[in-house]
């Protein structure tokens, strides 16, 4: 038996427009394209994690935004429940066009677990989209131990914290301060259908920082 995966298709890429789909006004920038499933997905933690920052830490919607592209569901409820809902932006339905434009132009992307009996193992297209983007995944309700999260930790591609507020924190924090991470080479892993390189590169998308070479961001 053989198990072919969901993908991605590079030809859709060729055609984008190089306009930047946001403007460059320093904003961390954290992205989800696509349904939001109520019940089944839960950007809970990551509302809490800015929630908290914005308490302890003074953080305010100039410094980090969460964009949501697509049907976001109660995101934009809950991110009230937390607080945070100035720190959200909603685009509604794009074209599929503008949707990748803001994969490659956010300075990184969340991935929300999909929570429900069955699932296990489904790799999502939209995952395959992330990698393909070159940006880090925050992944968010996902384990190391499932295949989402051990694609994305085996790519070294981001980080699956599960639903740890604190680790969350940790990583904004450090964004924040130098950054968030985006790659220059193909994701190391065959499984993906993309070379397996060992040469790895890293770029900086602050507005204050140089794009050089750095450690990632430490999730712990």
């Amino acid at each position: 038996m053989q198990v072919i995966f969901n993908g991605f298709d590079p030809e859709d890429y060729t055609h984008l427009s190089k306009e930047p789909l946001f403007p460059k006004d320093g904003i961390l920038r954290i992205l989800y394209t696509g349904t939001i499933y109520r019940g089944k997905q839960d950007p809970s933690p990551l509302f809490e994690a800015i929630h908290n920052l914005r308490r302890d830490k003074g953080l305010t919607p100039d410094k980090l935004r969460v964009v949501f592209a697509g049907s976001p569901a109660n995101a934009q409820n809950l991110a009230k429940a937390y607080g945070v809902e100035d720190f959200c932006e909603y685009l509604g339905l794009i074209p599929r066009n503008d949707a990748l434009r803001a994969q490659r132009d956010a300075n990184a992307l969340l991935f929300l677990e999909f929570e429900a009996p069955g699932v296990e193992g489904i790799l999502t297209g939209k995952l395959f989209e992330y990698l393909y983007a070159n940006k880090f995944i925050l992944a968010v309700g996902v384990s190391e131990k499932t295949p989402a999260g051990n694609l994305i930790v085996s790519t070294a591609r981001g980080a699956a914290v599960g639903k740890d507020v604190t680790k969350i924190q940790s990583i904004l924090k450090e964004w924040l301060t130098v950054g968030a991470p985006c790659f220059t080479d193909a994701p190391k892993s065959t499984l993906c259908g993309f070379p397996d390189t060992s040469k790895r590169k890293k770029c900086w998308s602050a507005s204050s920082t140089k794009a050089g070479k750095h450690e990632q961001p430490n999730p712990s």
